[in-house]
Formats: structure tokens, C-alpha cells, sequence
């Protein structure tokens, strides 16, 4: 995150982890329409900003469920782009998934004790058939 964003990073509504964050601060409703799973491990801490009028509009609660949404959100959108890149090097530029994965984790200093490149590999392989007939279908 914080190579991606910054930090502190400025909540703001004209990107898609903004926009989630300041959905998930609201504290006029309480009901979440996402289920959130506990996670076990060690969490690292992360400062996200919030100025004032962003704060008397949707309030600043953040509960346990709530800090597990940001944390699964921030997970799926860094490996969502991380796949569709690889898809992307390999198709236009034939570079190997995993040259385009590794390379990434590095960029953002992810660690193998982190994010285990197994576990990526696992996932880009369920995921990577949906990722190529998105992007072929879009091509035409």
C-alpha cells in the first residue's frame, strides 16, 4: 500500500479504494452487505486520512469488520491488477506470467512471507481462463 498510495493516503472519492473506504466509514448504516471472514496473523498498521467535511458527512466508525473489508478489498484489487498485468505482458509482450509477478512483488517490496508466490500461482491459474476471455472479448 504504501508504494501504490502513499501514506498517509488521502481518502478521496474519485478512485476505486476511496470510494470503498468511504463506503465502508459510513456511520449512518451499520448493515454491511459483505461478509467479513477473521483473518489469523499479524497485522501491520496502515494511516488513511480523512478531512474534516468527508468526516461530518459519512462519520468515521471502524470496527473490527470493518478494518478485515478494507484489508480483503486491498488483497482483491492489488491481485486482480496483478493478474490482469501478467495476462496483458504475456499476450502483448510475451514476458511469463511469473517474470510479470515476481517483478511486481518486488516493485512494492512484498516479501515471500508476506504473499507466498505459490499461493499467487495457485490463484492466477484459477483465475487467469475468466481474465483472457475478458480482455479477448474486449479486443473484438
Amino acid at each position: 500500500m504504501r508504494k501504490m498510495y502513499g501514506e498517509p493516503y488521502q481518502l478521496k472519492s474519485d478512485n476505486d479504494v476511496g470510494l470503498y473506504l468511504l463506503h465502508i466509514l459510513e456511520r449512518k448504516s451499520m448493515a454491511s452487505e459483505y461478509k467479513y471472514h477473521p483473518r489469523s496473523g499479524e497485522l501491520h498498521a496502515y494511516r488513511i486520512a480523512v478531512n474534516a467535511s468527508q468526516y461530518e458527512k459519512k462519520g468515521c466508525i471502524l470496527s473490527q469488520e470493518k478494518i478485515g473489508l478494507v484489508l480483503k478489498y486491498i488483497d482483491q484489487h492489488f491481485r486482480r491488477e496483478l493478474y490482469t498485468q501478467a495476462v496483458v505482458n504475456y499476450h502483448q509482450f510475451q514476458i511469463p506470467y511469473k517474470d510479470t509477478i515476481l517483478k511486481r512483488l518486488e516493485m512494492y517490496d512484498i516479501e515471500e512471507s508476506d504473499l507466498m508466490y505459490e499461493t499467487l500461482r495457485k490463484d492466477f491459474n484459477r483465475k487467469k481462463g475468466s481474465i483472457e476471455e475478458r480482455l479477448i472479448k474486449n479486443e473484438e
